[in-house]
């Protein structure tokens, strides 16, 4: 299921899901792109994702990160959480600052949650939002007011 609670916006992208069939909350969230619900288009998305994530996940190296990443600055690289500590918090703003061609593989091992109240993933200095892929082993979630930057690939959801 993909869900949406209150006003999201989802811009520059479609919404899909498969092999389930369930989006609900749109609206009031609202996208720019399309809506594909356990259809042709979204089994195809499917693939390219799996392809994605076995990437990703694949990326050597990494720099091991704290609990919380809110209020740092990071330059373009693999950054990682381990099994001791297997979820990402976002609290506050995290600044990606790199080159146009700069990538970012954020490999999670279970979850990422942004915090309530206008948490933030900035670009900086060129850095763009189609280069940073983040690699989920279970799921995200999004707190209210925040502004994701991005390619958010969860296992589970």
């Amino acid at each position: 299921m993909v869900s949406s609670i209150g006003l999201t916006k989802v811009t520059g992208g479609d919404v899909g899901i498969w092999p389930a069939a369930s989006i609900t909350g749109f609206p009031p969230g609202t996208t720019t792109g399309a809506f594909h619900a356990g259809d042709a288009v979204a089994m195809a998305a499917q693939g390219d994702l799996t392809t994605a994530y076995n990437n990703a996940a694949a990326a050597p190296g990494g720099a091991i990160l704290p609990a919380d990443i809110g209020g740092l600055t990071l330059a373009p690289g693999v950054y990682k959480t381990t099994s001791s500590q297997p979820s990402l918090g976002i609290t506050g703003n995290l600044t990606l600052s790199g080159a146009a061609n700069g990538v970012w593989i954020f490999q999670v091992v279970s979850t990422l949650t942004t915090a309530a109240g206008n948490s933030q993933v900035i670009m900086a200095g060129g850095g763009q939002s189609k280069n940073v892929f983040w690699q989920i082993g279970s799921s995200a979630t999004l707190g209210t007011n925040t502004t994701f930057s991005g390619n958010i690939m969860a296992l589970a959801s």
